[in-house]
């Protein structure tokens, strides 16, 4: 047919007997550039354990991922004694831009409520308040719930 030819050559294949195209698209992206070289291997059970290695590695490289992820969120409750201007973070300082502050369940807005202490590289060490913001009312106490990302 007419005008197959080009499109032949775009999918790889055989142009006419004896001649095979090795490029797929464009001679930037090779058909045969992100293959295994099975030569490499003189056994099939040394490509298994290749397999395997690779596949643990993966797997362990995930399991690193996910332990970071569970211990990056921390959450700190404080019950007021009265008068207190701040709080400090016990766990650690937080990563900027992650620090949520409940007082008795309502959260509170960064810049009115309360302001951030950070340290010399940007991190949250803790949070200053209006000495009235915390009080024991009638022997109940006010409750801080700070929830943040700790920087690890």
């Amino acid at each position: 047919m007419a005008g197959t030819r080009g499109l032949a050559a775009f999918r790889g294949e055989q142009l006419r007997p004896g001649i095979m195209r090795d490029v797929h698209f464009d001679v930037d992206n090779k058909i045969n550039e992100n293959k295994i070289d099975i030569l490499s291997f003189s056994t099939l059970e040394e490509r298994l354990v290749d397999i395997e290695n690779i596949v643990d590695a993966e797997t362990m490289s995930g399991r690193d991922r996910l332990t970071r992820l569970e211990n990056e969120d921390k959450r700190e409750a404080y019950e007021a004694v009265g008068g207190e201007t701040g709080y400090s973070l016990q766990d650690g300082p937080a990563k900027p831009n992650s620090l949520f502050v409940f007082l008795n369940g309502g959260l509170q807005a960064p810049g009115i409520n309360y302001d951030e202490v950070p340290d010399g590289n940007g991190n949250v060490t803790g949070i200053t308040f209006a000495p009235d913001t915390m009080k024991v009312t009638g022997g109940v106490p006010d409750v801080l719930l700070v929830w943040y990302k700790k920087v690890l």
